[in-house]
């Protein structure tokens, strides 16, 4: 019993966005706070446009990134940002593949984080590197 509350202690402590104050009824001396989980927030990892990330790729590739574009193209796997709103799809667009990549709405601007990767992906495109996401696109204005 001691394990057990004292495991949800700390991890009651690690999350940090209070939403009230319980108190065990067994146990009055023992307190904790209770947080509300939310959706996974993007990080305070600075924003770039999908041309910066493309065009000098070697400052960028192997490191987690977070980028804005808008979706002019949707494969199976993956979907194909870039900084245009539509035209030709180019190899500087940047191939996106992972969670939530799927049903996303064409000429959307969107906020994406994850992972660059070289290789691992044949992109239509031609674009040898692609985004890994590591939380789901966001819409945006």
């Amino acid at each position: 019993m001691v394990a057990v509350l004292l495991s949800l202690f700390l991890y009651f402590l690690s999350v940090n966005q209070p939403v009230k104050t319980v108190t065990l009824s067994d146990t009055p001396t023992v307190s904790f706070k209770i947080v509300a989980i939310s959706e996974p927030t993007l990080s305070p990892i600075p924003l770039h446009g999908i041309g910066q990330v493309t065009r000098h790729v070697s400052g960028f590739v192997g490191t987690i990134v977070r980028v804005q574009g808008y979706m002019l193209a949707s494969e199976k796997t993956y979907a194909i940002f870039s900084d245009e709103t539509g035209g030709a799809i180019g190899v500087y667009d940047l191939p996106v593949a992972g969670l939530g990549v799927e049903g996303l709405n064409f000429r959307q601007k969107y906020i994406l984080q994850g992972q660059l990767i070289y290789g691992g992906l044949k992109a239509s495109n031609h674009n040898k590197y692609h985004l890994e996401l590591s939380t789901p696109p966001q819409p945006t204005k």
